[in-house]
């Protein structure tokens, strides 16, 4: 009767196994056409995560919004269910080797960030728009490092953010005289520029916008970039890639 009863036991043990390991086989999972890798960026356990910050396959519109758990104390919790976990163009994300393995796999241009930390600065969000029918069309992904606490009637901007964009949506001519008073420098030999109140610059075949404060840190920043998806320089070692400036 023991021998039974521990058979038994053991064969509801793997029956439970394989369904375990059948759920955790399909988290995540993409339909055909869509970019996936994505597995484990879910706001709430368990919960699939549909979308990828990757373009989408059939050329539509898309946001989402990866974001950090640095945030959740700054939300509070109730904040946090209604604005990250409830809503599907964004996504909590609870472990920052998600960041790393999301901006690995993006593969739609080069993607330059200073890694998962800077100055004491974690990378709290991702933020991914890509709408290139919109007007103005869009397509670029930001990286935003530490947070910050917004007031009761608005928002606020984090110690700094990284956004890239292919160099076509970002040409030196496309902004206003104006904002592009600065004069043009070089940055390990990409040209650079302030421009409305961030720092410009266009290396390989994009433009990287950086918005810091303090304001110096903009400057450390362009000189601490890397490619976050092995489509450049790997250490801030190494220059930056010629412009490819055909459109």
């Amino acid at each position: 009767m023991k021998k039974r009863l521990l058979a038994l036991t053991v064969v509801a043990a793997g029956v439970l196994g394989f369904l375990v390991a059948t759920n955790f086989v399909s988290f995540g999972e993409t339909e055909p056409g869509e970019q996936s890798g994505q597995a484990g960026l879910a706001a709430t356990p368990g919960e699939e995560l549909e979308r990828s910050i990757g373009r989408p396959a059939d050329g539509t519109p898309m946001y989402i919004s990866l974001v950090g758990d640095a945030w959740r104390p700054i939300f509070g919790e109730e904040n946090w269910q209604k604005n990250i976990v409830d809503d599907d163009k964004k996504v909590g994300v609870t472990d920052s080797v998600m960041f790393q393995e999301s901006v690995a796999e993006f593969q739609d241009f080069p993607l330059y960030w200073v890694g998962l930390e800077f100055q004491g600065l974690p990378l709290t969000g991702i933020i991914r728009s890509y709408g290139p029918h919109l007007t103005p069309p869009e397509d670029h992904v930001i990286l935003k490092y530490g947070t910050c606490t917004p007031p009761r009637d608005g928002g606020c901007s984090p110690p700094l953010q990284v956004r890239v964009e292919p160099y076509c949506y970002a040409q030196p001519g496309g902004f206003a005289p104006e904002a592009t008073e600065d004069a043009v420098f070089q940055v390990r030999g990409a040209s650079a520029q302030y421009i409305g109140g961030g720092l410009q610059l266009w290396m390989g075949s994009v433009a990287v916008k950086l918005y810091a404060h303090p304001e110096e840190r903009m400057l450390n920043v362009a000189e601490a970039l890397v490619a976050a998806n092995g489509q450049g320089p790997a250490t801030p070692d190494e220059p930056f890639p010629p412009l490819i400036s055909e459109c």
